[in-house]
C-alpha cells in the first residue's frame, strides 16, 4: 500500500510513525533473528517476557497498513533468550567493544594461518580477546542479575563465536541476536581446525520438504522451545548437584562397611 505507515508503541512507551515498507526482515542465517530496521531492533530491545505480545502487535499493525508479507515475516521472529537479550543490550551500549572483539578475532585468525606475527603476538592477541570477552560478559551478567552467573559460559561462548563469525557479530551489532551460539570448536586458540581438502561426496537427491507450519504456530513453537531450554538448565544443574551428593553419601557408606568388616575381623581374632 503506497504511503502506508505503521504506528508502533515501543518497548519504552514511545510512539513512532514509520513507513510500512521500511520493515526489512531479511533473514541472513536461517534460524537466527535478522539484522533489520529500527522497528525490529526495538522489538528485541524490550523485555523478553513481553516479546510475543509486542511482536503480535507489530505484525497486526503491518497487516492493517497493507504490508502482509512484512507482517508474516515479523510473526516468524524468535523471542530472544534472556542471555541473548542481555548481550544485545550490552553491545548496543558499547558497539565499539564489539568492533574491537571482531578485530582481535580477525588478527588471531591471520596469525594462526601464518600470515603474520608469531607466538608472542598470538599470546598477546589471545589475551586481548579474553579481556574483551570477559568485560562484555560481565556487563551481560549484570543485566541478568541473579541468574547471570548460571549462563556465564554461554555468554562467553557466544562472544567468542562473534569474534570469528561475521553473521553472529552482525546480529549482535543489529541488536537482534535471538539465541546463544556455541563457541568455535577444534584446534588452536580460536578453537578452529586447519582447513582440510575434502573429496566431495556424490550428491544425493534432497527429500521433498514437508509443509511449512503457519508463521504464528512456528513462532509459538520456537518461543516454547527457548522457554523450555531456560527452564531446563537450572533443573539439570540441580540434578547434577543431587548426583554429586548421592555419590558422596554412597562413598561414605562404603567406608563405613569396610570399617565394620575390619572390626568384625578384629573381634573374631580376640575370641
Amino acid at each position: 500500500m503506497a504511503g502506508a505507515t505503521v504506528s508502533w508503541r515501543s518497548a519504552f512507551g514511545s510512539i513512532a510513525e514509520v513507513p510500512a515498507h521500511t520493515v526489512d526482515v531479511t533473514r541472513p542465517r536461517g534460524y537466527r533473528a535478522p539484522v533489520t530496521s529500527d522497528l525490529v531492533r526495538e522489538l528485541y530491545a524490550g523485555p523478553p517476557d513481553t516479546f510475543v505480545e509486542r511482536r503480535k502487535e507489530l505484525a497486526k499493525q503491518l497487516r492493517t497498513s497493507g504490508d502482509k508479507s512484512g507482517a508474516a515475516e515479523v510473526a516468524k521472529l524468535r523471542r530472544p533468550s534472556r542471555a541473548a537479550w542481555a548481550l544485545n543490550r550490552v553491545i548496543a551500549a558499547d558497539p565499539s567493544a564489539l568492533d574491537a572483539l571482531v578485530e582481535a578475532g580477525g588478527k588471531l585468525e591471520a596469525v594462526q594461518r601464518g600470515e603474520s606475527g608469531g607466538a608472542a603476538e598470538l599470546r598477546q592477541l589471545a589475551g586481548e580477546r579474553r579481556a574483551l570477552i570477559s568485560r562484555l560478559a560481565d556487563g551481560a551478567e549484570n543485566e541478568l542479575g541473579a541468574e547471570g552467573s548460571a549462563v556465564r559460559e554461554r555468554l562467553q561462548g557466544t562472544l567468542e563465536a562473534a569474534s570469528v563469525d561475521a553473521a553472529v557479530a552482525d546480529e549482535l551489532r543489529g541488536g537482534t541476536l535471538a539465541k546463544e551460539v556455541d563457541p568455535p570448536s577444534g584446534f588452536g586458540p580460536l578453537g578452529m581446525a586447519p582447513a582440510l581438502s575434502l573429496v566431495p561426496a556424490a550428491e544425493e537427491p534432497e527429500p521433498e520438504p514437508g509443509p511449512e507450519p503457519e508463521p504464528d504456530r512456528r513462532a509459538e513453537l520456537e518461543d516454547e522451545l527457548v522457554s523450555l531450554g531456560e527452564q531446563l538448565r537450572p533443573v539439570e544443574k540441580h540434578a547434577e548437584a543431587l548426583q554429586k551428593e548421592l555419590n558422596r553419601v554412597l562413598q561414605q557408606a562404603d567406608r563405613l562397611r569396610v570399617r565394620q568388616k575390619e572390626i568384625d575381623a578384629e573381634l573374631e581374632a580376640l575370641d
